[in-house]
C-alpha cells in the first residue's frame, strides 16, 4: 500500500490581465508493507474453558491477546528500525532542537522545541508533546522565570496534563531517562504517524495438539505497518541530548 504526502505552497499576488505562473502540487509515495505480529500462544487447560462462562472467558482471553499485540505494535510504531518491522516515530521525527547538556533540558528548549514545528501543526487534537513518563515527571518540575511550573495539572481525573498549554501524550516506549543522544521528547501532530492494518486481527484455535494434555491453543495475529508522512514540513519534532 502507498500514500501521499503532499507539498504545499504558497499563493501569490497577480497584476491585472496578467497570467498566473503554475505551481503544482508535489507528491511523495512511500509504501506502507504488512509485518505479521503475533500474540504467541495460550494454553488453556480444558477444565477452565468448561467452568468458565463463555460470555466472561472468551472476552477475557481476547483482551489478552490483543494487548500483547498491541504491546508490540506500540514498541515498533514508537523506535521501531524500519528494518524488517514498522520505522518509529522517533527515527522518523526531525530533529527540532538539541539540548546544550547530555542529562539535562531546560524550559527555554522546551518552548524553542514547540516553535520549530511549523504552526499548522501546532494545532488539532492530535498536536503535543511525547514522551515516556519518567521524562515528563523531569519535565513537570520546570519553571518560567517567575517561578511558575510549565506543568499545567489536570483539573479533573480524564483531563488531559499540558506542557506550556499543550497536550502531553505518555508512550514508554520512548527513552526513560535523559542521558547522551537520547531523544527526549517529541512535539508535533501524531496524526501524521499513518498506521495500516491488512484487516482485523485474527484468533486462532487448535484443539488438537495438546489433546493428551487436555489442554487447548489459542493465538492472534494482526498484519500492520506504520511510518511518518513527511513531504519535506516535519509535522513532529524531537528533542536530543547532546
Amino acid at each position: 500500500m502507498e500514500i501521499d504526502s503532499v507539498r504545499r505552497g504558497n499563493s501569490s499576488l497577480v497584476g491585472e490581465n496578467v497570467q498566473p505562473s503554475a505551481l503544482d502540487l508535489g507528491f511523495q509515495a512511500v509504501q506502507l508493507l504488512a509485518y505479521k505480529y503475533t500474540s504467541l500462544r495460550i494454553l488453556c487447560p480444558f477444565e477452565l474453558i468448561e467452568d468458565s462462562p463463555p460470555e466472561l472467558f472468551l472476552p477475557a482471553l481476547g483482551a489478552q491477546l490483543g494487548e500483547r499485540i498491541a504491546r508490540a505494535q506500540g514498541t515498533d510504531f514508537t523506535t521501531g528500525s524500519g528494518a524488517g518491522r514498522p520505522w518509529g516515530i522517533v527515527g522518523a521525527a526531525t530533529v527540532g532542537v538539541t539540548a546544550a547538556s547530555a542529562t539535562a533540558f531546560t524550559g527555554d528548549e522546551v518552548v524553542r522545541l514547540i516553535h520549530s514545528v511549523d504552526p499548522n501543526y501546532r494545532r488539532g487534537p492530535s498536536s503535543g508533546f511525547m514522551m515516556h513518563e519518567n521524562i515528563f515527571e523531569v519535565a513537570s518540575l520546570l519553571k518560567d522565570g517567575a517561578g511558575r511550573y510549565l506543568w499545567t495539572p489536570p483539573t479533573t481525573p480524564d483531563a488531559q496534563d499540558l506542557l506550556h498549554g499543550r497536550p502531553v501524550f505518555m508512550n514508554n516506549a520512548m527513552a526513560s531517562s535523559v542521558a547522551t543522544g537520547a531523544t527526549t521528547m517529541l512535539f508535533g501532530q501524531f496524526s501524521a504517524y499513518k498506521i495500516r492494518d491488512t484487516g482485523t486481527i485474527r484468533l486462532s484455535r487448535t484443539t488438537e495438539r495438546r489433546a493428551d494434555n487436555d489442554e487447548q491453543e489459542f493465538i492472534a495475529f494482526l498484519r500492520s505497518d506504520g511510518l511518518l508522512a513527511d513531504a519535506g514540513t516535519h509535522p513532529v519534532k524531537k528533542l536530543v541530548q547532546a
